[in-house]
């Protein structure tokens, strides 16, 4: 195949989101979602608690918690805060927040050695509980998660803390609230992308090139919260139940629902979309959707979605930003193709959708533009009067069209590095706003097993063991990033730290991991190495890890040739299993285990690397379908154990998505580890008199 080749804060660092997943066992309900940390609140806390001398009592911390709250600026009320922090006592008549202070102080004053991730993780997990929980339950689960890491000093304790804020790029002021006297109308907000439009098909398309400007012409089933993550919302559907054996839902859909082009949204346009997202000829999501077996409409109001297993996160998938209902009509034709690239996929007449905004014109590679949808269901939304992407392949012009006010935001996906967020807040200070949060995607070099010698695990660690997650993560995206193994570090799933670490592939020395290597690669059959080529798809941070990769490979003697491809030329490789090796990014359909992992199954239709482990398979499915999120967690720890053993592809970092926005831009906020696809289809985004630059 013919390739086209291009030359070649203060908001608190990543405390990890603990994701609490109830199941509701009273009601008959299988309903879990994630539930994330409030961001400053938790800042609030490290600041009381890291301010405090060795040896403080546990009322004096008391004391400077409310001291701490008493202090915040406009913007963050104490009476926000302190709901944030007693949010677990609510309906424990008479326990107070200075309940809660001392109970975390005296937890971490009895167990004084820890690592900051730990502190980090058990904060967040009494911030993120539920009503109900005692004063008592708060310690002990404070206490416990210290347990493990005796001899460390509160003192190390406060510096580790300490050291975690200062690897990131101050952030400016809070989100600003809507004024009170209400939200202003009107005005367009313009922000940029690398690359043009591959499909405007969203199903079979996941790139944020597509899912951002394309996403906020639709709706999907249901949505997330984007101002208390992990709360999942009605949107095409009102409510919903799921039987006993969790794995049939029904949807009661809404019946005032209207398409861009006249028609009336119905369950059949629902069931004909489920179909499409589940025909793996025909879309991208398949993989991920696999537990899916049919749908139907007992009326024009009621769809039943049935399972083959229960999906734990299925939920959770039906709120994704990828999974938009279409119009039957346009769903039936193109299943009908069963070519995703029919040319269908980039024609106006496919952009028919019910959300906020609707299409208004498109220039391929220059623009793509959006006006608001008047007869919007929601009667009160959008705020704007529409929005427009343009197209800027080079950074260091989209950087100087936003200090020139063309844009109104930028560095949605990867498109900010940190050195640039620094001058622009200095040149504008109060003006330009930065907010930065983790992200479900990571930089990800696959390695095909179906082609020698990559079929061999030996050569496979060996690349693990000589690529420098630190150095690339400081080259290719100036520090904004994670190591972390197959899973986002973020995530209460991910293997701990603390074991993450033992893995050698986690060693900050690199002089033994090289050595290992060599060893390896030896044993291989391949003591002077070998040639190849990696594929790497246009972008300047890609670039650069990839140029990272090729300089530490040739430590082996791995010389690989890079070739830089366009997204739609790379993308229709990797379907066809044409590369030895890919670099790419790659990021979940939504934030869960499923939508890390479905794609290392089998017979998955998003496998694109060729691992086939039968153990991971029948693990897999375990922990897709349970519902206790103690023993979900157990099963996705064995799972990355057996991962890190067989090293299926390679990820360098987990990414920080990051982005900078004028004051003028209101609500607009980062609460999601994938805002970058869903931000909240810019329903809720206005602009202070309604001038967005």
């Amino acid at each position: 195949m013919e390739r086209s080749r291009l030359l070649k804060s203060r908001r608190l660092l990543a405390i990890p989101m603990v994701l609490v997943m109830l199941a509701a066992a009273a009601c008959g309900s299988a309903v879990e979602t994630p539930t994330a940390v409030p961001i400053d609140a938790a800042a609030l806390i490290q600041q009381a608690i890291a301010a405090q001398p060795q040896g403080a009592s546990p009322e004096d911390v008391a004391k400077a918690v409310r001291e701490t709250l008493a202090q915040q600026p406009a913007g963050v009320t104490v009476s926000e805060v302190a709901s944030a922090i007693s949010s677990a006592m609510a309906d424990s008549p008479g326990v107070t927040e200075a309940a809660v202070a001392r109970a975390i102080a005296s937890a971490l004053s009895a167990k004084p050695g820890v690592t900051e991730a730990q502190v980090a993780a058990a904060i967040a997990n009494e911030l993120s509980a539920r009503p109900g929980v005692t004063a008592a339950q708060v310690a002990d689960a404070i206490s416990g998660a210290l347990s493990d890491s005796p001899g460390v000093t509160q003192a190390q304790v406060q510096d580790a803390i300490k050291a975690a804020l200062a690897q990131v790029v101050v952030a400016t002021d809070a989100p600003s609230e809507p004024k009170a006297g209400g939200i202003d109308l009107g005005g367009t907000l313009v922000y940029p992308t690398n690359e043009g439009i591959i499909s405007f098909d969203i199903h079979w398309t996941g790139t944020y090139n597509a899912v951002q400007p394309i996403g906020s012409t639709y709706n999907s089933l249901l949505t997330y919260d984007q101002i208390n993550p992990g709360v999942i919302l009605p949107e095409l559907a009102n409510s919903w139940k799921v039987d006993s054996a969790g794995t049939t839902y029904t949807f009661d859909l809404r019946d005032d629902v209207t398409y861009h082009r006249g028609s009336p949204f119905a369950c059949g346009d629902a069931k004909a979309s489920l179909d499409k997202m589940t025909n793996r000829k025909v879309s991208g999501l398949a993989g991920a959707l696999a537990p899916y077996e049919s749908s139907a409409c007992l009326d024009e109001g009621t769809l039943t979605v049935t399972l083959k297993q229960r999906m734990a996160a299925f939920l959770t998938a039906m709120a994704g930003a990828r999974f938009v209902i279409q119009p039957k009509s346009v769903a039936d034709a193109v299943v009908a193709s069963e070519d995703p690239r029919s040319g269908f996929e980039k024609q106006e007449a496919f952009l028919d959708g019910t959300g906020p905004f609707k299409f208004k014109s498109h220039i391929q590679g220059i623009h793509f533009e959006a006006e608001r949808n008047a007869n919007y269901w929601k009667p009160d939304r959008p705020y704007l009067d529409g929005y427009k992407v343009i197209t800027f392949p080079d950074l260091t012009t989209m950087s100087a069209a936003f200090r020139a006010r063309q844009l109104s935001t930028t560095g949605l996906a990867q498109h900010l590095e940190p050195s640039v967020a620094k001058q622009i807040i200095a040149l504008f200070p109060g003006d330009a706003k930065l907010i930065t949060a983790p992200r479900n995607a990571w930089h990800n070099i696959m390695i095909n097993h179906n082609k020698k010698p990559w079929d061999d695990v030996r050569v496979r660690k060996a690349v693990w063991l000589v690529i420098d997650q630190w150095e690339t993560i400081d080259t290719a995206i100036e520090g904004w990033g994670t190591p972390g193994a197959f899973l986002g570090p973020h995530l209460v799933f991910a293997l701990p730290e603390k074991e993450r670490n033992t893995y050698p592939f986690f060693k900050r020395d690199m002089a033994p991991r090289i050595a290992e290597a060599k060893a390896l690669m030896a044993e291989a059959g391949f003591p002077d190495g070998f040639k190849d080529e990696i594929l790497v798809r246009f972008g300047i941070s890609y670039q650069k890890a990839a140029l990272t990769a090729q300089q530490d490979l040739k430590q082996i003697g791995i010389d690989v040739e890079v070739s830089t491809i366009d997204t739609a030329t790379i993308v229709s490789l990797r379907n066809s299993g044409e590369f030895t090796m890919m670099a790419m990014p790659s990021s979940t359909p939504f934030d869960d285990p499923d939508g890390y992992w479905a794609r290392f199954q089998c017979d998955n239709s998003s496998n694109y690397v060729g691992y086939c482990n039968t153990e991971f398979d029948t693990l897999f499915k375990q922990q897709s379908g349970e519902l206790d999120l103690k023993k979900r967690i157990d099963l996705t720890h064995k799972i990355e154990r057996i991962l890190l053993t067989d090293l299926p592809d390679h990820r360098p970092y987990y990414w920080w998505q990051a982005t900078l926005h004028w004051d003028n831009v209101q609500s607009w906020e980062m609460k999601l580890a994938d805002w970058t696809y869903n931000h909240d289809r810019l329903e809720s985004t206005w602009c202070k008199e309604g001038k967005c630059r």
